[in-house]
């Protein structure tokens, strides 16, 4: 599943599958910062996101 069409629509819900249109169930929750900048690395997203 890709995120691009909810990172380019502020207004889309994080919990409802843009492909099937039913609800998301969170199923992890990573709360250690070293191991949140590795996964960002990973898939080469630099510039976290400002709250």
């Amino acid at each position: 599943m890709s995120v691009d069409g909810a990172s380019r629509n502020p207004h889309a819900d994080p919990l409802l599958c843009p492909r099937w249109c039913g609800p998301l169930k969170v199923i992890s929750v990573f709360v250690d910062p070293t191991v949140v900048e590795v996964i960002l690395r990973h898939l080469n997203i630099t510039d976290p996101p400002v709250a």
